[in-house]
């Protein structure tokens, strides 16, 4: 059989569109005060659509698929794909309809923005849970708590399998 060799410009060209096609995917990183700031212009975006509902398509053209907000170590990522599809359907919708479904989207849109605020608020109640967990764990009678040691770590092994071949020597005796 007669195979033809690929020149390997072809297959840098092939990895070089797999890494673009990658980072192309990524969601777009942003902190949470540019969240707030976009989730504004969101709802402003929506609120104009209840004049000019043509105006759906480039609300939707301006929407981002997903975007990735950090606060410090963290980071959530925020899909926005039931946004543009509600928007899709608003902009074929009967105009009957549309007043429910901006009302949908902008409840969507507040939903997201109170997200983000319970998501900038400092974790008081994890640190306070800690906080009780340290001082019950540090309590007189918590205070001789510890794990087995190698010599009760062996000793259980042995156990174990001394308890298996009895419990086997018993089954078939």
């Amino acid at each position: 059989m007669n195979y033809r060799k690929r020149p390997r410009h072809y297959l840098f060209l092939t990895a070089w569109l797999l890494m673009l096609c990658a980072v192309s995917g990524r969601a777009e990183s942003v902190s949470p005060a540019e969240y707030e700031k976009q989730l504004d212009k969101i709802a402003a975006d929506l609120h104009s659509l209840e004049a000019q509902p043509e105006r759906a398509g480039t609300v939707v053209a301006g929407l981002p698929d997903s975007v990735s907000v950090r606060s410090g170590p963290a980071e959530v990522n925020v899909n926005y794909k039931p946004l543009k599809d509600e928007l899709a359907e608003f902009s074929h919708a009967e105009s009957t309809n549309r007043p429910a479904l901006l009302v949908r989207m902008e409840a969507y849109v507040e939903a997201l923005r109170v997200g983000a605020r319970a998501y900038e608020q400092p974790l008081s109640g994890l640190a306070m849970a800690q906080a009780k967990l340290k001082t019950v764990l540090g309590r007189p009678e918590f205070s001789r708590v510890q794990g087995p040691n190698a010599k009760e770590a062996l000793l259980a092994r042995i156990y174990r399998w001394l308890s298996r071949l009895l419990r086997k020597m018993a089954a078939s005796g």
